[in-house]
């Protein structure tokens, strides 16, 4: 990874699935669909102009209508989905919350209250 950011005038084409690793490496980046391109920019750039909310994941203990209660009723602007990791052991949630409607300060700060 040090290596090729320290390359200069060099292009490297990736390919993946996953903004997250694309961001960790490159510099700019294209979307394509369906054989076309799409988009084309930095990674911040695509974020900006593309991104629609912050995807969050907890991992806990509680069962599933005893959590989905709780979220529902401390936010109301935020898609909730589950999923098990482990039979009766764990379990995983995603939030999915709007970029214009919460602070992420905010819901931190609720996240941790739920734990209390």
């Amino acid at each position: 990874m040090k290596l090729i950011k320290r390359l200069v005038s060099t292009s490297i084409i990736l390919t993946t699935h996953r903004m997250d690793e694309a961001e960790a490496i490159c510099d700019k980046i294209a979307i394509m669909i369906n054989g076309q391109f799409a988009c084309y920019g930095t990674p911040d750039q695509l974020k900006q102009d593309y991104a629609k909310s912050y995807k969050i994941t907890i991992i806990h203990r509680k069962i599933y209508d005893d959590i989905k209660e709780e979220f529902e009723e401390r936010f109301t602007d935020i898609e909730f989905q589950e999923t098990m990791i482990e039979r009766n052991t764990y379990y995983k949630s995603f939030l999915y919350v709007p970029l214009e409607n919460l602070k992420l300060s905010y819901i931190f700060e609720e996240l941790m209250n739920m734990v209390r």
